[in-house]
């Protein structure tokens, strides 16, 4: 019997909790932006680094994003926005890591009583 495409392997239990190659990919994933967006925010200064500079650039495109589609101040819904966006960036492009299972596609946490 084959195995579906849908189904990701188990790595190990968390008490009743499976936990799939994709979600320990998830968390990876979490701990590498976490990290890096700790690193680079750490000595923001009035004179900015390359760092810095990209930040800001990430920051300025995301606000006239959301000013041209919602027409709306972006400030409320800048962070939410970003971290979505960097977020949903870093798992399609976690699929070209071999070895590493992108995140799943659905929202759906696997149920422990399965």
């Amino acid at each position: 019997m084959t195995s579906s495409p849908l189904t990701s392997a188990i790595l190990f239990q968390l008490g009743p909790v499976p936990i799939s190659k994709a979600v320990a990919a998830t968390w990876l994933l979490l701990l590498v932006l976490g990290g890096g967006s700790w690193l680079l925010t750490r000595r923001l200064s009035l004179r900015p680094s390359r760092g810095q500079s990209l930040l800001e650039l990430l920051v300025a495109t995301l606000d006239e994003q959301i000013r041209a589609t919602m027409q709306v101040a972006p400030e409320p819904y800048r962070a939410l926005l970003g971290t979505l966006f960097l977020f949903i960036l870093a798992a399609n492009w976690s699929e070209l890591v071999p070895g590493l299972e992108p995140p799943p596609p659905t929202w759906r946490p696997t149920p422990p009583w399965r």
